[in-house]
């Protein structure tokens, strides 16, 4: 069975993106990757009591750090299942991103011993490896798409102004995959996570994290270029021996951050070429965010404490859309928002405690670059939403199995 779970903790990170293939099982909705994880926690269930050892995880639980943060998360967000309108779709959201990553997170509890990757855990070089392995093979694919327009909806598809989206229909779906998993593997790569392993891992691990970085431009998201650039210079600041490359990298990233602001901001209503086009549009987008923060927080304060439910977004909304020449968005592209709203004020608080969480384990571990990821997956949040949604979840819990070792 050794052999067995580390082919499935190389294969996790390549089933993540599979959310996208949906099916039903008789009444219920479900995608491959929910089914991949039942099946895989089943199976090490049967493992675990086969073997048994299964009691003696439960008694000893209760001494991981994570498990009280748990137990309130699962616990707030399943309030909000109770006080959504659409109880049977807000029961399906909170099987997916609360309850399925979780259990995801208990199988890594149990199969990558809590010792740092570079002494000893060999699981946790095969879930690195898995989690390289996909982000080279969705930076390539991102690559094709965007010169071949092959696999791109419309309107991302178009010339000027083309976004590349990966297996995800949208270019902000490959974006938001695609920076933490990026940071993980730079990380892995400065840190030398594997030790003594050949020189071909530790250019797969560069070459990850260099096609993350091209996905992210190639996907044109503000959002994710911010994010995955404020990852790199926060590892660079952080290890002693890349300190004064990250000086030097922050600044010529502020000075470039402060270039395309102001060409954003000068640009007229009249485009007049290609980067007049292109700037028109991040301005637009921001623009909108900004009328959907609003009318969320007006969303907010008619519901302070309880918020409105799992997946009640799109509907709650609607007394308090005024910008009619609009659509309604999915979610209010905020995670600070979001959670708020359709968690509740216990919510949000329980989700700052597994942030809070995250911090404690890297600095019991004394190991302060795998905070990185939080950081970016939480920048990212500001004008986007890194965790609802089946993938992110669940790599949001991989990233933080990974902090913890």
């Amino acid at each position: 069975m050794k052999t067995f779970w580390k082919v499935w903790l190389f294969l996790l990170p390549f089933f993540l993106p599979l959310y996208v293939v949906r099916l039903n099982i008789g009444p219920l909705p479900t995608t491959l990757l929910e089914i991949f994880i039942v099946v895989s926690f089943a199976t090490w269930l049967i493992c675990k009591i086969y073997q048994r050892t299964l009691l003696s995880f439960i008694k000893n639980s209760p001494k991981c750090r994570w498990f009280y943060p748990i137990i309130i998360w699962l616990l707030a967000t399943l309030i909000a299942v109770l006080i959504a309108q659409d109880k049977w779709g807000a029961l399906g959201h909170w099987r997916a991103f609360m309850l399925e990553p979780i259990l995801v997170f208990v199988m890594f509890a149990d199969l990558i011993p809590p010792t740092p990757l570079n002494k000893g855990g060999a699981n946790g070089r095969w879930v690195m490896f898995g989690i390289a392995a996909v982000t080279i093979a969705l930076g390539v694919y991102s690559i094709v798409q965007y010169f071949t327009g092959f696999g791109i909806p419309a309107p991302w598809d178009a010339i000027p102004g083309r976004r590349a989206t990966g297996i995800f229909g949208f270019p902000n779906g490959l974006s938001l995959f695609m920076a933490p998993f990026g940071i993980a593997c730079f990380i892995a790569w400065l840190n030398k996570v594997w030790e003594g392993d050949s020189l071909w891992a530790r250019i797969l691990l560069l070459v990850a994290a260099a096609f993350a970085g091209v996905a992210e431009i190639l996907a044109q998201s503000m959002g994710g270029l911010l994010a995955f650039g404020v990852g790199i210079v926060l590892v660079l600041l952080i290890k002693k021996s890349t300190r004064k490359l990250g000086l030097v990298v922050t600044a010529i990233g502020a000075i470039a951050a402060c270039l395309v602001g102001y060409k954003i901001l000068s640009t007229q209503l009249r485009s007049t070429d290609l980067n007049d086009s292109l700037a028109l549009n991040k301005r637009w987008s921001s623009m909108v965010r900004t009328v959907i923060w609003s009318e969320s927080w007006e969303l907010i304060k008619a519901h302070p404490l309880a918020g409105t439910g799992l997946r009640s977004y799109q509907t709650a909304i609607i007394p308090f859309h005024k910008a009619t020449w609009m659509e309604i968005y999915p979610h209010p592209h905020n995670i600070i928002l979001m959670l708020w709203i359709e968690t509740g004020l216990f919510g949000l608080l329980a989700f700052a405690w597994l942030c809070v969480t995250w911090i404690m384990v890297v600095k019991k571990n004394k190991n302060w670059l795998w905070l990185v990821p939080l950081v970016v997956i939480l920048v990212h949040g500001m004008v986007d939403m890194p965790y609802f949604k089946n993938d992110l979840a669940a790599q949001f819990w991989i990233l933080a199995a990974l902090a913890t070792l």
